[in-house]
């Protein structure tokens, strides 16, 4: 009995551990081909209008409901429906968080469905055009479960299988409501059925299609579903297709809580006997017939699995409690005394309980929206996203800097609210909004006259002096730009924005950072190169604002000036050098200034932007030159990021095209983004094969060549390599360079940076008519930080450009700093959702892996499938992995990502792909990677990607005669035994718990012992140099 008990223990552990269930709590298809509207548009509106009403009326119309909102192109037509019996409750949650996921990710499909759920079945379907009546069955979705019917049971299983798919399949697509409590047509076309099966137990199956179109068109809905089954995963132990007008599921355990009333029809014959499971892959039939008869022994093999459920439910239990720990410390936020802390039902009254109505904007930070204080006070709130992954640190940063700072040029902090999830911060209300705003529209700038103007550069440098000098604290700010800078009613500038500001000591001139976080363009060189940063750094992003400010130009656009291509710094200092100065004052203050006084506000923008952060002024003494016309200035050096182009340079390899004016640019890089400086890396080979649809020439492949030293396999360090980025020009066709198709190419691309990063890591789009149309994508990793998806994409973006000067199609694959991957694409033809495996290429480590090559392939094409079995996993697919096995005696860590827009299906279809193509032509190499239009790879010996989770790969099985290592006895060990070492290990779970608990318990009590005594809190150093962008909240 003790035996007996023992083996259903091991095989439910065992069963959990290796069977990966398939579930559909949200899964979400937009269908790009239908076509896409603008966010924010009238279609868009109507859109959110109709699907916010749908929970309700979906559960009034007792499950079912289709409807439309608008007139002409705006007009929104849609369905609800919910599986017949599902409580009201139930159903009004899953429409709910069907819509608002739909809504989430279908940004701008004109169409989209999505089949949801957990408890019960929903569907949510949109479109611009009418579909009552209409059969769907594209787009369509579809999973399945990685593991796999066993060959000598296929014939016996199909044969039960089959029939009650046909069973089922009549039994939906009858006229006849299949649920007899249903009043309502959601009962139309619904059935769900068991069957038993002689080895598997039962075989659950639910099926259903919309109750609008007719019972033919169900009928083949539904049997498309099964022989698309039986054509692509005939064995696997489960699936699930989703399409428009139908749902297809089966699996070997209930679901949905649909089978609560039903019994399989005939009672499972015994099972029979199972012979041993083979030792190649483990497997969930790797539980069965252990003993044998009249042996109360159990094999070693037996105690390996208990003793590895038990570490895993170890270690679970370990990240579980340091998981809540790490949250619960995110909502014990520690902040200053001296700042007004706000009633967080205040701040909901004064801003209409953040209605849309009163929305200012929204940036990285989250929303912010303007309200009104009982005493008619007026202020902005900033809103902290819910989903901003680092936005506490700047909050708390902010509250720390802002509240012990008191000056007419900085925006004023009134208070704070911190309640529950919720984080805000309350300014005074600065009703001109931003610098930017009016600087860089030509049809407000005229607003900014001289005078104006003026005054804004004497308040910013005030403000700036008392940072870094007047104040009681000695502030960096580390992020002055145009958005930055605020103005108020009378135009007087207010500096805004501390989220990434740090305090210096009374003596400490100089810092340094790991993490270079700001604005490119406005930081200073040494910042940028080396992380250094100073009250000099300061310095330099004011030189550049001055430069704005003078000349109304941007400074992240290109100027061409005498056939070189320039960017704003180095086009002042080639007209300083030329005497052409007046060349760069705005017109529109042309007329009302005097040019002596510009050009020598000119001067000081230039001693500002100085390469040597030693040659720059102070703010002391660029106020007494603002203010003192008497006093002489030195002459200026050369600016950093200087652009020193030789005679030959070619303007497009700047990111430029030919015969452009002084006055004309192109915006070449997204405002925000973050650059994070990490240790060099080299490779040893590059190998590639070209595809003959694009040219090979314009292949480039960027890296650091280093002399390597590769030492023992046990060592990684010497053995490291990278790729930065792989471009591939198209020679399908070529545009001519200023062309419309060329404009749109960098308006699009342009863009790209900001909107791959505002979704979740993916975005694409198009832009123009007919022949100049071009469509584009761009790809980062699901849910990480949007600074580094922003410069990665920004930096590939640049690098496309530069070098595919006039194909109309291209793409880059890059690695932002060696640390961060992205993608992004452009063509003349739409591509979007379409497998593209050409054209491909790869590039490896030369050395060779010093393993049995049979062991390596074995092992390796273990952890590959399996990070990719990661990427695809329903119910939500991330479309990337990331995963880790031992491989000898070396650890290999592996990456994979694919384009969002492709099915599940095609993305595991074109990872195993370069799979295949590396075991062909990669044969022994320990790390490299490989590319392609729809999909990414990566695997080496070391954790290249420090902010991803590494997965532990499944224990592959060990070699026959290890397990008898376990025992003298033949490898068996006594029940007894399992017993003893199964309570030893309970009882060490039980003390590890009590003892972890007791230890937080006391830590906790110290805290709160520490808190009472302490009155305010003392900030001397400064807060932590990582994080999101905490932005201007009129930006």
């Amino acid at each position: 009995m003790a035996k007996t008990s023992c083996e259903i223990i091991l095989c439910f552990f065992f069963f959990i551990l290796s069977f990966r269930v398939i579930s559909v709590s949200a899964q979400q298809t937009c269908d790009n081909a239908a076509g896409s509207f603008k966010p924010n548009s009238t279609y868009d509106n109507n859109r959110r209008l109709l699907l916010s009403t749908f929970a309700s009326n979906v559960t009034a119309q007792n499950g079912y409901f289709n409807g439309s909102f608008g007139l002409g192109t705006d007009g929104v037509y849609a369905m609800g429906m919910c599986a017949p019996g599902a409580e009201p409750d139930v159903c009004s949650n899953c429409i709910k968080n069907t819509a608002e996921g739909l809504l989430q990710i279908c940004l701008n499909q004109t169409d989209g469905f999505s089949w949801s759920g957990e408890e019960t079945i929903c569907l949510v379907r949109y479109s611009n055009k009418s579909f009552s009546g209409l059969l769907g069955l594209e787009p369509s979705n579809d999973f399945f479960n990685v593991n796999e019917i066993r060959k000598e049971d296929q014939k016996e299983f199909d044969s039960v299988f089959d029939d009650l798919m046909i069973r089922t399949i009549q039994g939906a697509s009858s006229s006849v409501r299949n649920n007899s409590n249903s009043l309502s047509l959601s009962g139309k076309y619904y059935a769900k059925d068991v069957a038993p099966e002689p080895v598997y137990g039962n075989i659950s199956v639910v099926m259903q299609c919309t109750p609008d179109v007719s019972s033919k068109d169900c009928n083949l809905c539904l049997e498309r579903s099964l022989d698309f089954y039986k054509k692509w995963y005939n064995g696997k132990r489960g699936t699930i297709i989703l399409r428009p007008s139908c749902f297809f599921r089966w699996e070997l355990y209930t679901f949905f809580g649909a089978f609560d009333s039903i019994n399989a029809r005939h009672p499972p014959p015994p099972p029979r006997p199972l012979s041993p499971p083979p030792l190649k892959t483990p497997s969930v039939t790797n539980q069965t017939n252990i003993t044998k008869k009249n042996d109360s022994r159990i094999s070693g093999g037996t105690i390996a699995a208990i003793v590895v459920v038990v570490v895993v439910t170890i270690i679970l239990i370990v990240v579980g409690l340091v998981i809540c720990k790490r949250r619960k410390q995110k909502q014990e936020i520690e902040l200053p005394t001296e700042s007004v802390q706000f009633d967080l039902k205040t701040i909901e009254a004064a801003t209409g309980n953040f209605s849309e109505h009163n929305k200012l904007g929204a940036g990285g930070f989250g929303e912010v929206y303007k309200g009104m204080l009982l005493n008619g006070t007026e202020i902005a709130v900033k809103r902290l996203s819910k989903t901003s992954g680092q936005g506490e640190i700047e909050f708390k940063n902010e509250v720390v800097v802002v509240a012990k700072l008191q000056h007419i040029n900085l925006v004023r902090l009134l208070g704070f609210s911190l309640q529950g999830e919720e984080k805000l911060l309350v300014y005074e209300f600065v009703p001109n909004k931003s610098l930017d705003y009016f600087l860089f529209d030509p049809n407000k700038r005229n607003q900014l006259d001289w005078t104006v103007r003026r005054n804004i550069i004497g308040g910013i440098t005030r403000g700036i002096l008392y940072l870094h000098q007047d104040s009681r604290l000695k502030i960096i700010h580390r992020d002055l730009k145009a958005s930055n800078i605020l103005l108020d009613a009378d135009m007087n500038p207010k500096i805004a924005d501390f989220g990434m500001a740090r305090i210096f000591g009374v003596d400490q001139t100089v810092a340094n950072t790991a993490r270079v976080v700001g604005t490119f363009g406005y930081m200073s060189p040494e910042y940028v190169t080396h992380g250094q940063f100073s009250m000099k750094s300061d310095v330099y992003s004011f030189g550049v604002l001055i430069l704005e400010i003078i000349s109304g130009k941007k400074n992240s656009s290109f100027y061409q000036m005498d056939g070189l291509v320039n960017n704003l710094v180095t086009y002042v200092w080639k007209l300083w050098e030329n005497k052409t100065m007046h060349e760069l004052i705005d017109p529109f203050i042309k007329e009302d200034c005097k040019s002596d006084e510009v050009i020598r506000y000119v001067h000081i923008g230039l001693l500002c932007v100085q390469e040597n952060p030693a040659d720059r002024p102070t703010m002391s003494t660029i106020h007494q030159v603002l203010t003192t016309s008497s006093i002489t200035l030195p002459v200026p050096q050369p600016p950093g990021f200087f652009f020193r182009n030789g005679p030959g340079s070619n303007p497009s390899s700047q990111g430029m095209v030919p015969g452009q004016s002084s006055s004309k640019s192109f915006t070449s890089s997204v405002d925000e983004a973050t650059i994070t400086q990490r240790r060099r890396k080299s490779y040893r080979e590059i190998d590639i094969q070209y595809s003959p649809h694009l040219s090979s020439n314009n292949l480039m492949l960027t890296s650091n060549i280093l002399n390597l030293h590769v030492p023992q396999p046990s060592r990684t360090d010497g053995l490291d390599f990278s790729i930065s980025s792989a471009q591939k020009c198209g020679k399908t066709g070529l545009f001519k360079p200023n062309d419309k198709y060329d404009i749109n190419r960098h308006l699009l691309l342009s863009s790209l940076a900001s909107n791959v990063s505002a979704r979740g890591g993916f975005y694409n789009a198009s832009i123009g008519q007919g022949p100049d149309r071009l469509y584009a994508s761009g790809t980062c990793i699901q849910g990480s930080e949007p600074e580094l998806c922003s410069a990665c994409i920004d930096s590939a973006f640049i690098r496309v450009i530069k070098k595919c000067h006039n194909q109309t199609e291209a793409l880059d694959w890059s690695s932002f700093n060696e640390e961060y991957p992205c993608m992004i694409r452009y063509s003349n033809r739409s591509f979007f959702g379409l497998l593209e495996m050409t054209p491909f290429f790869k590039n490896y480590n030369a050395t060779d892996f010093q393993v049995n090559l049979t062991e390596f392939y074995q092992k390796w094409e273990a952890l590959m499938l399996g990070v990719i079995a990661d990427a695809i996993s329903s119910p939500n697919p991330k479309f990337y992995g990331a995963g880790t096995g031992k491989i000898g005696i070396q650890t290999v860590y592996a990456f994979v990502l694919c384009s969002k827009d492709i099915s599940p299906w095609n993305c595991s279809r074109c990872l195993r792909g370069n799979v295949d193509n590396y075991k062909l032509s990669c044969s022994g190499k320990p790390r490299g990677h490989s590319f392609s239009p729809s999909c990414y790879m990566r695997w080496d010996l070391y954790q290249f990607y420090g902010f991803i989770e590494y997965r532990a790969s499944p224990t592959l099985p060990r070699e026959k005669g290890r397990i008898s290592e376990l025992s003298d006895d033949g490898g068996k060990i006594s029940t007894r035994n399992i017993l003893g070492i199964t309570v030893a290990l309970a009882f060490f779970i039980t003390v590890l718990l009590v003892l972890g608990y007791a230890l937080s318990r006391r830590r906790k009590a110290y805290q709160e012992f520490a808190t009472e005594r302490r009155s305010m809190t003392t900030y001397g150093t400064a807060p932590p140099d990582d994080g999101k962008r905490l932005y201007s909240y009129l930006h």
